[in-house]
């Protein structure tokens, strides 16, 4: 008991400034997030608009205030699209799984997983307002596109499918190079769904957890509540899909054996 409790405490002692400035980074952009109109998100909006462009040939203009338009086809790259909410994600994914990892190099971990969070989220991000503009166009006069799958249900299908699906990904990538670095499977999790349990807290935890500790069940809790379940819904499906390969995978791999 006494060598658990020294043990948790060792741990506490040395990751703990780096969680506490992980979170401080965190609160703080989401903070400036909340406040900032288009002009103050240039520096994600533009390169994001730029990448949507080279993508599709799609021309957008810019206006303050507004972001970037197309008015042919009546679409708005707006802060809202800007991903900075997927970036802050990533970032806590990366920075809270991994930095105990990182033996002496804690702070350099840290320092890069805000910086590459930035590029791999204007990438992401541009795939996913690409799917946005082509899908309900594909979808129009379909049966798939109606009362239940309205516009608003069908953007937020995009960006949960797009960006947790993608933040799955990176953080399997990721785990896996750790372990080969480690030359060891000892830490590897024999089972499927503590792999998931690291990207799918912070998704949910940024993405409904801190607009419900804002008080955003008391402004418009029938759309709320819509929303979370259409995310959740979401989400269960994506990780039901993610551990039938997983585990496909495995007995394929047992019988190779």
């Amino acid at each position: 008991m006494n060598q658990r409790f020294y043990r948790i405490k060792d741990f506490v002692k040395q990751n703990f400034f780096f969680y506490l400035l992980g979170f401080v980074v965190i609160l703080g952009i989401k903070y400036f997030y909340c406040k900032a109109g288009s002009d103050a998100l240039i520096w994600i909006l533009a390169p994001t608009t730029k990448w949507v462009s080279i993508l599709s040939g799609i021309p957008f203009s810019y206006e303050s205030g507004l972001g970037y338009v197309n008015h042919n086809l009546r679409y708005v790259i707006a802060p809202s699209c800007s991903g900075v909410q997927f970036m802050l994600i990533l970032m806590a994914t990366l920075m809270f799984s991994f930095v105990h990892r990182t033996g002496n190099g804690r702070f350099l971990w840290t320092l890069g997983s805000i910086m590459v969070s930035y590029p791999l989220t204007v990438f992401i991000n541009g795939l996913r307002i690409i799917m946005a503009i082509y899908l309900p166009l594909f979808l129009e006069g379909s049966n798939f596109h109606g009362v239940l799958l309205t516009p608003d249900r069908l953007h937020t299908l995009i960006g949960t499918v797009v960006y947790f699906v993608s933040l799955l990904t990176i953080h399997r990538l990721v785990d896996v190079v750790f372990l080969r670095i480690s030359e060891s499977a000892a830490n590897a999790q024999t089972s499927i769904i503590p792999k998931f349990l690291a990207p799918l807290f912070w998704y949910f935890f940024i993405v409904l957890g801190i607009p419900f500790l804002n008080s955003a069940v008391q402004k418009r809790p029938e759309q709320f509540f819509e929303y979370a379940l259409l995310i959740i819904s979401a989400c269960g499906l994506i990780i039901g899909v993610y551990s039938c390969v997983s585990l496909i995978k495995k007995l394929g791999s047992s019988r190779a054996l």
